[in-house]
């Protein structure tokens, strides 16, 4: 086997939402943010979580709201996060434009994203849950993905109020604060999927 096929056999593929880097006031809205005394703390607090499981080569889908920093500043720290990065459009980034986030250190952005993740599961990326909002149900009803049949919703927005693994609405939550603030293996995702698909088709 070639040097060339056992890196790409390597990369392997990762998700996370809600960053909200430079985003002071989220301290007040996370608990699991109170800790840090400062926004820089956090970011670096973020960025060392985020390399601690994504290698260079790897690729990661983020689900949204990335920073509040201006461009230059949010583009020294996606810098500094390992792997080839994807965005998919949140509610609190305002700059639609792709050039601005290619700019960032993106090499892809889009508001929504499906994904053959594997032979048999596909995976729709969106920042937005199908249910459920960390405020009211009444919130970007207009923004929220159409469901459809087999294709299981990962996504992000609620942050400590979302569900790892909903069931019942086959969705699931990688807001950071839901994982340790860690990026998710894909592989991990689509195991839990196959795994209650096996216990629904027993019972």
């Amino acid at each position: 086997m070639s040097m060339s096929i056992k890196k790409e056999l390597s990369i392997r593929k990762f998700t996370t939402a809600d960053l909200h880097l430079g985003h002071g006031k989220i301290r007040n809205y996370e608990s699991l943010r109170a800790k840090f005394s400062s926004v820089e703390e956090m970011d670096n607090y973020l960025i060392k979580r985020w390399n601690s499981v994504v290698s260079p080569i790897d690729h990661v889908y983020l689900l949204g709201d990335v920073s509040f920093h201006d461009d230059e500043k949010t583009k020294e720290l996606i810098d500094q996060m390992n792997g080839v990065k994807h965005l998919i459009l949140g509610n609190h980034d305002k700059d639609r434009s792709w050039p601005k986030w290619i700019k960032c250190g993106f090499a892809s952005v889009q508001s929504e994203l499906i994904l053959q993740a594997a032979k048999d599961l596909r995976l729709k990326f969106s920042h937005y849950p199908y249910v459920g909002d960390n405020a009211n149900e009444g919130r970007f009803l207009d923004k929220r993905p159409v469901k459809q049949e087999g294709t299981w919703l990962v996504h992000g927005h609620m942050h400590s109020k979302g569900s790892k693994f909903d069931e019942k609405n086959e969705q699931i939550c990688v807001s950071g604060e839901l994982w340790d603030f860690k990026p998710v293996n894909i592989d991990n995702i689509l195991a839990s999927i196959r795994k209650f698909k096996q216990k629904s088709s027993v019972t």
